[in-house]
C-alpha cells in the first residue's frame, strides 16, 4: 500500500463543548454489557459534527418516583417540543422512541459538556429554547469581555 494523505479519513468532526441545535442522525437499538436495553442517538448539528446520547433502560428511580429512562425521554421531548414541533399523544415506551424520532426530522437543543465523572469525555444533555438562549447571550458576552 502506498501511503496518500489526502485520501486518510481521519473520522468526523465532533460537537464541541457548548450549546447546539441538533437533529437525530441515527438510532441504534444496543444492549450493554451487564445485559440493559438503550438506544444510542447520533445527534448532529447543520455542518454535520455530531455526538452521540445513549438512553439505558432501567429501573433506577429519582427522587420524583420517574425513572432515569422516563427523566431523560421527558427532557428530550420538552426540547423538541421547544424546537417547535407538535409532540403526538401517545404513551412513550422505551420500545416506540425510534418509531417517533424517525417519522419527522426533528431538532432539539443540547448542551455538550465534559463528563462529570470523566473530564476527557463529553455528554450531550437535552435542554430548553430558554436554557440555550442564556447559554448563546452567555458566549457572546464572554466573548466581548474577552476581546476588550
Amino acid at each position: 500500500m502506498k501511503f496518500n494523505k489526502s485520501e486518510v479519513s481521519m473520522g468526523g468532526s465532533y460537537l464541541e463543548e457548548g450549546v447546539h441545535i441538533i437533529s437525530f442522525d441515527d438510532i441504534d437499538r444496543k444492549t450493554t454489557k451487564t445485559g440493559k436495553e438503550m438506544w444510542v442517538l447520533t445527534l448532529k448539528d447543520a455542518k454535520g459534527a455530531t455526538t452521540r446520547k445513549n438512553i439505558l433502560d432501567n429501573d433506577y428511580k429519582f427522587d420524583n418516583g420517574k425513572t432515569a429512562f422516563e427523566t431523560e425521554l421527558e427532557r428530550m421531548l420538552y426540547s423538541i417540543s421547544d424546537a417547535g414541533f407538535e409532540i403526538p399523544d401517545v404513551d412513550f415506551t422505551f420500545d416506540n422512541i425510534d418509531q417517533f424520532l424517525k417519522s419527522k426530522p426533528y431538532k432539539a437543543f443540547i448542551r455538550v459538556r465534559p463528563q462529570k465523572n470523566d473530564p476527557q469525555y463529553t455528554e450531550a444533555i437535552f435542554i430548553s429554547k430558554d436554557q440555550f438562549d442564556k447559554d448563546i447571550e452567555k458566549q457572546a458576552n464572554d466573548a466581548y469581555r474577552d476581546w476588550e
